[in-house]
């Protein structure tokens, strides 16, 4: 039932947003369920980051205690051009 929410809520919020004129903002990237953007992390650049991590680990023996916490420090938006369009917003370019 949890995954059926989760596939189904931003759907559902955006399309009540839409209809009053509103717009969703996530923090994951959903725009290509109707968010109008997300400004968030790269989960690519996060894959990349664990794999390094993973290497550490693996093959170079460093024990995941003794490893410093590393974070992503770039995030990323992502704009629904057909959702900015039909509600005539203006962004940045």
């Amino acid at each position: 039932m949890s995954r059926l929410i989760k596939l189904l809520l931003p759907v559902c919020l955006s399309k009540i947003a839409l209809e009053n004129n509103k717009f969703v903002v996530c923090s994951e990237n959903l725009t290509d369920k109707g968010a109008a953007a997300s400004y968030g992390i790269d989960y690519y650049q996060l894959g990349k980051l664990t794999a390094k991590q993973a290497v550490e680990i693996l093959e170079n023996r460093n024990i995941p205690q003794n490893m410093p916490i590393k974070y992503l420090e770039d995030t990323k938006l992502t704009l629904n051009e057909d959702i900015i369009k039909k509600l005539n917003l203006k962004f940045f370019e």
